[in-house]
């Protein structure tokens, strides 16, 4: 018998809602977990096709789902046995992010009156526990955390390492940045699941190798930023190259490529 994600949800919210009837946080905790690692393996699974029809933005973002569930799971997951493969999962899911080409992220600062256990309600003042429930502990089968009250935003600004990685900026609404790197990659992968690795080098060029550049034009280092504000100055431009390494023969690779440019999926 042969069940579906939806399926397999269906399945855990009924066992949980069982749990809670019989009073067994053993296996309400055990159902939460269970619920975590199919989350986190639809959410990759997801990632890598959103991927493969060129929405990168939205592959980002659900990457940034499996990492935010992977971290909430990771303590109270077996990672010694590891027979979900979330661990790995997660590895890849950490490389994929890695080769996108976001670097700065919008991140407000904001001012929050005060927060309540989800587990209780009861208050809580800048984090300060004052019941019995810790933040990131299961309470028969629910994940402790805190909920903020009276949030007022104070400043924006951009930072390299968002809370939320959702929070890419884009001038005038517009997609401008540069996904070279991962159609590269991902026009090598059949599978969500197949092996794959990188590695970046570094080569030394002179400047007499870019006199059709101006100042103002992009760096030749790839850094995003302006000549004269990068290397210009510098003795020498250091061109980093990343180097993909599939293990899968490159004729499968040829393959598959032609058919999924023909469905167009």
């Amino acid at each position: 018998m042969h069940l579906n994600f939806k399926d397999i949800y269906y399945l855990l919210d009924f066992y949980a809602y069982y749990s809670r009837i019989k009073k067994d946080c053993t296996l309400a905790n055990e159902i939460w977990c269970l619920k975590a690692i199919f989350a986190i393996e639809k959410y990759y699974v997801e990632a890598f096709y959103k991927l493969k029809r060129d929405n990168f933005y939205g592959a980002w973002c659900t990457f940034g789902h499996v990492e935010t569930i992977y971290k909430n799971l990771f303590k109270h997951y077996n990672s010694t046995l590891d027979e979900f493969k979330i661990n790995s999962i997660y590895e890849y899911t950490k490389q994929f992010q890695k080769i996108f080409p976001y670097t700065l992220f919008s991140s407000v600062e904001l001012k929050i009156d005060k927060f309540k256990c989800n587990i209780c309600g009861k208050e809580r003042i800048s984090y300060k526990r004052v019941c019995n429930h810790k933040i990131g502990e299961l309470y028969c089968g629910k994940l402790c955390a805190q909920i903020p009250e009276g949030i007022t935003v104070i400043n924006d600004s951009l930072v390299e390492n968002p809370m939320d990685k959702c929070t890419v900026p884009f001038i005038n609404g517009i997609d401008t940045y540069d996904y070279g790197k991962i159609k590269t990659l991902i026009s090598a992968l059949d599978s969500p699941f197949d092996d794959w690795n990188f590695e970046i080098t570094e080569t030394s060029k002179t400047h007499s190798e870019f006199k059709h550049i101006s100042g103002d034009d992009s760096c030749p280092c790839g850094s995003g930023k302006i000549y004269s504000e990068c290397c210009l100055n510098k003795d020498e431009i250091i061109i980093k190259h990343l180097e993909f390494y599939v293990n899968k023969p490159i004729e499968e690779i040829e393959k598959y490529n032609h058919y999924y440019i023909n469905k167009k999926m």
